[in-house]
């Protein structure tokens, strides 16, 4: 059976618009984690995943949608915040 589909746009709409240049600090996922509404699981099947090369996600792993860069012309760029065990990062992803 086929999985319903999210569209890129609504995937890019998860990320609020931010403009350069942008300061990320160890607190600054707080912030994006308290004010930005998480991923849909599907979301990240469909389009974290991948970027990943990851097949499935686990529980011990955690992304957090930060912010999209604003003006771009020929490319769309967003970050996101990836949270495993003793590893955690901020991720510029372009499409």
């Amino acid at each position: 059976m086929n999985q319903p589909k999210v569209s890129f746009d609504a995937f890019i709409e998860t990320f609020p618009p931010a403009t350069l240049p942008m300061v990320l600090t160890e607190e600054s996922i707080h912030h994006f984690n308290k004010v930005n509404k998480p991923f849909p699981a599907l979301m990240l099947e469909q389009y974290l995943l991948p970027l990943e090369g990851l097949e499935e996600f686990d529980e011990f792993t955690e992304f957090i949608p930060c912010f999209r860069i604003e003006d771009m012309d020929d490319f769309i760029a967003v970050v996101y915040y990836k949270a495993e065990l003793l590893n955690h990062q901020y991720i510029l992803a372009t499409f």
